[in-house]
């Protein structure tokens, strides 16, 4: 059987021209060299190497051999290094889905420190409702989905990542626009407006458990719109209400302000959504980052049902 290491002693007597130097270059023995090329030579069927007492010169026929090797040992270091590259995530492809912005916020900033540490891993981004993203990462077509939390299906695992925080777009004459810092107190009363989509549904359970009182709930209408035109409706005393307004309101005479409780900013909490038998490395690398990245305290992993523990 052919070794590699016999292809690279071919190659280390060429470039010496000894065969006692190529040995010292592996750091063995000149007669396990010399044995290792003459049962090459042996395989092939002819002679490498001209033999003298000043040392080994190719033959015509081994000049051919050796340019036919050197390309072999290339192709195959050039395997091994793609290998090794695959397997510490720093090549391959992210398919990762969005339920929100890709552009701006934590996210962007994650994806941004992501592409400096891995160049070369293609990141394909798919943006959808929460309950087709964590589909596709059920059936494979995705290996990540991140979106507002919910209870995650069996063999589906979840890591809190950050809060994205509330705003309101007012319309310049409304009288809560003059307010610098609005807290939920300030919004009773309010009519607001939310996407139908997502995350519009979390984010309308939010203000009903913030403003619900003594039976009352507040009024929300719900838009089949998208953030940007979402803002069209912050009108009179309609109040529109999401995440990542600020791009999306540069073009509106609007007045933007976070909503406030009592320890900050209230914020929309976004988790990532992976299978827990996908094991693929720039999946692993993209987690890692995020769970070391992610703000506030740490959360743990929480397992569909079905999951095993690890």
């Amino acid at each position: 059987m052919i070794e590699l290491n016999m292809l690279r002693y071919v190659l280390a007597a060429a470039d010496t021209g000894s065969f006692s130097q190529a040995a010292n270059r592996f750091g063995i023995k000149q007669a396990t060299l010399s044995q290792s090329i003459h049962y090459l030579e042996g395989r092939l069927g002819l002679p490498l190497f001209a033999r003298s007492t000043r040392g080994v010169a190719p033959t015509r026929s081994g000049r051919h051999i050796l340019d036919r090797v050197s390309r072999i040992l290339a192709d195959i270091d050039l395997l091994f290094a793609e290998s090794r590259a695959l397997a510490d995530g720093r090549t391959g492809t992210l398919r990762i889905g969005v339920n929100g912005a890709l552009a701006t916020g934590a996210l962007a900033a994650l994806l941004d420190r992501y592409r400096a540490r891995f160049p070369e891993v293609v990141i394909e981004a798919r943006e959808d409702d929460r309950q087709a993203l964590l589909t596709a990462v059920d059936r494979g077509l995705l290996d990540l989905a991140i979106a507002g939390r919910t209870t995650p299906p069996a063999g589906l695992r979840l890591l809190g990542l950050w809060g994205e925080p509330l705003a309101v777009a007012l319309a310049p004459d409304h009288p809560l626009g003059a307010a610098q810092t609005l807290y939920w107190t300030d919004l009773f009363g309010a009519r607001f407006v939310v996407s139908a989509g997502d995350p519009g549904p979390d984010i309308a359970a939010i203000v009903t458990a913030r403003l619900s009182r003594q039976g009352t709930a507040p009024m929300i209408v719900r838009q089949n719109v998208g953030r940007d035109n979402l803002l069209a409706f912050a009108t009179g005393d309609q109040v529109a209400i999401g995440v990542a307004l600020a791009a999306a309101a540069e073009q509106r005479p609007l007045v933007l302000r976070q909503v406030h409780d009592a320890f900050g900013p209230a914020c929309l909490e976004r988790c990532a959504f992976w299978r827990a038998d996908n094991d693929a490395a720039p999946l692993r690398a993209f987690l890692a980052m995020a769970g070391h990245d992610r703000s506030g305290p740490p959360n743990a992993t929480v397992r569909g049902e079905g999951d095993r523990p690890e």
